[in-house]
């Protein structure tokens, strides 16, 4: 490990194949591809209902698919996403692709896919217990420091070995999570633990015994 908030490109192959083990007893999902100049990455597709929910009238829509509060629909299209995880050098840090479609084909933006205010995703990748610190003085009142809010960036980029379109959390602030988090278990694990969070991907418990 170059410094606790990254990892070595070796590392990162060989956490996966751990990851990939437990994911084949479990049947999470998670399957290795190789690019044509023999990159490993990581690829886990998932079909769910859509996150989003669509402010309609009731006069638009039939009465069966109505909520009670106030005329609100809740879509019941199926999205399938798409989550892809490779290895940057230039960081050194594992980075997370994901695009997602409806059932028409359809390539959804992020906005669809990402409904939750500003803030809300702040707090997903944010330390969520205030750590204290006790001053060297004696007899001084200890001040609590809240850690940094940090919030992922998403953008849209080329797939560095497929070559598609893919919307990215860039790896700008990867290692300042894993840092401020800490690595319980395995630096994959941990990252994941945190941006699986934040894009609403589940990650099975079992994942923390590695």
């Amino acid at each position: 490990m170059v410094s606790l908030g990254t990892l070595t490109e070796q590392e990162f192959l060989d956490q996966c194949g751990r990851l990939l083990n437990v994911s084949d007893k479990i049947g999470d999902g998670w399957t290795k591809k190789k690019g044509e100049y023999g990159d490993v990455y990581l690829v886990k597709k998932v079909t769910k209902p859509a996150h989003h929910v669509t402010m309609t009238t009731t006069e638009d829509v039939s009465s069966d698919v109505v909520d009670d509060d106030d005329g609100v629909v809740a879509s019941s299209s199926l999205v399938t996403w798409e989550y892809h995880v490779t290895y940057r050098s230039s960081y050194s840090v594992p980075v997370l692709l994901f695009r997602a479609w409806d059932p028409t084909g359809r390539a959804l933006p992020v906005e669809e896919l990402w409904p939750e205010k500003e803030d809300d995703r702040a707090t997903n990748v944010a330390m969520e217990t205030p750590t204290v610190a006790t001053s060297t003085v004696a007899m001084e009142t200890p001040t609590v420091t809240t850690p940094t809010v940090i919030t992922p960036t998403v953008t849209q980029v080329e797939h560095p070995i497929e070559g598609l379109p893919f919307l990215e959390l860039h790896p700008c602030t990867t290692e300042q999570i894993v840092t401020q988090r800490g690595t319980h278990g395995t630096y994959l694990i941990t990252w994941l633990s945190v941006v699986c969070q934040t894009l609403g991907l589940e990650l099975d418990l079992r994942y923390a015994l590695l």
